[in-house]
């Protein structure tokens, strides 16, 4: 069997690459992310208004499976430290159920909503004196209301990625 974890990368980042969205892979995986993917403003939208608009840039970290199952558990310390970037930061399922060649992906932005959940339960842990096992505690993040995405990066697309600003870390 091969490495899906490995595959389910590459597959995302070929899609970055068919999509114009630059991706570079983290050469050392210790700060939660896999893929550093930044999407360059067209030149046609630029204007007085808009010229000082930086780069668009966002963390992705690529999760892969085989079953049919939506979930993948995901440790706190890593859940914490996309839901405190200060760049947008995404998880991406690339689900292999249906055959190696085919992967449907699916994405979940680290939203409001989902920092406060990740923060709650890491705070839940701190409280009860777990802070120094948060690389080895694990919470489900759950894709199967995400919409699914096949051989393309609508998702980390100039269409997308605009809105996807950071998020004010919640208490």
């Amino acid at each position: 069997m091969g490495d899906i974890g490995a595959g389910g990368e590459h597959f995302f980042m070929a899609f970055c690459s068919v999509d114009a969205v630059t991706a570079n892979k983290s050469n050392a995986d210790k700060h939660g992310w896999d893929v550093f993917v930044e999407v360059e403003q067209e030149a046609s939208e630029l204007t007085q208004l808009t010229l000082h608009e930086p780069i668009i840039a966002g963390k992705v970290q690529v999760k892969s499976t085989r079953t049919t199952s939506l979930k993948v558990d995901v440790t706190l310390s890593n859940l914490r430290k996309m839901a405190t970037s200060p760049l947008p930061s995404f998880y991406v399922l690339m689900d292999f159920s249906q055959g190696l060649y085919s992967p449907r992906a699916f994405i979940r932005h680290v939203d409001e909503s989902l920092i406060r959940e990740i923060l709650e339960r890491v705070n839940t842990h701190i409280i009860a004196g777990k802070a120094e096992k948060l690389h080895k505690l694990s919470a489900p993040l759950l894709h199967a209301n995400q919409q699914h995405h096949r051989h393309h990066t609508e998702y980390v697309n100039r269409a997308r990625l605009p809105t996807m600003k950071p998020t004010p870390h919640c208490p």
